[in-house]
């Protein structure tokens, strides 16, 4: 009996919090939806400074898309090798853990909105993905050794 009431106690409250506006998205930071709002003290930095921002979290991206494609090569090689140990399949593998894949998520929130924060100071905005790729290593295919 008490946890029923309980319960019901939880739902209406939630319920009364969500119609009085309790459950809106704060005013600066991340938001409900995955964004990333500038707080005032972003908003007043310089082009510069935003810049900066964006190229710090441009290297962070970079550095998790690194992390998912390390492990998608051990992965596969992984995979490979317990199929032939097996002699089936169904091995999977994942990217990247829910947690880095969520930080990678908020890193480009946050330098979307730094960016975005350029434009409205009509600083120029900055290609994002450009930059991106190119912070990744470069895959160099073996070179053939010259015939002789």
């Amino acid at each position: 009996m008490f946890k029923s009431i309980t319960s019901l106690f939880c739902i209406v409250s939630l319920v009364l919090l969500a119609s009085c506006g309790g459950l809106k998205d704060p005013e600066h930071g991340f938001q409900r939806n995955g964004s990333y709002k500038l707080f005032p003290e972003e908003q007043k930095l310089s082009c510069s400074a935003l810049k900066d921002r964006v190229h710090l979290g441009v290297g962070n991206i970079a550095k998790l898309k690194v992390k998912a494609q390390q492990m998608q090569a051990v992965s596969i090689g992984l995979a490979i090798a317990s199929v032939a140990l097996s002699g089936g399949s169904g091995f999977s593998y994942r990217n990247l853990s829910a947690q880095d894949q969520a930080a990678l998520n908020k890193e480009r929130a946050k330098v979307d909105a730094y960016n975005g924060g350029l434009s409205k100071k009509g600083c120029g905005t900055l290609n994002v993905d450009q930059l991106i790729e190119n912070k990744m290593p470069k895959y160099n295919a073996p070179k053939k050794p010259r015939e002789r």
